[in-house]
């Protein structure tokens, strides 16, 4: 998959390698929601290696925002005038330092966009 310049690889095969950006979509959503159904994750149970796993599901879920910006621009900001799920995904991430802003590319949305 790529978004902007940057070519990422799924790690949704075993080995991680280049998938499509459908795939990589795909394979990135069941594995967020499989780790949060989990019942081995929860509130109580954020230890230092939760938050690792946290974080790596934040930098590719937001790999997949990145992606829907820079190539599917008309459809992204149709969408986030509608649910502002960007705007509510990044600042749960700030709010709770699961990336690192260097890892925030996209720039900030005009006022009309964000909530």
């Amino acid at each position: 998959m790529r978004a902007n310049d940057a070519t990422f690889y799924c790690a949704g095969h075993g080995h991680p390698r280049p998938c499509s950006a459908i795939g990589y979509s795909v394979h990135t959503i069941d594995y967020a929601v499989h780790q949060l159904g989990s019942s081995s994750v929860g509130a109580a149970d954020m230890t230092e290696m939760s938050m690792k796993h946290f974080q790596s599901m934040v930098r590719r879920l937001y790999r997949i925002f990145a992606h829907t910006y820079f190539h599917h621009r008309d459809m992204f900001e149709q969408q986030e005038s509608a649910t502002y799920l960007y705007s509510r995904f990044v600042r749960l991430a700030r709010k709770y330092e699961l990336t690192p802003e260097s890892l925030i590319i996209i720039p900030d949305l005009p006022a009309a966009v964000v909530p």
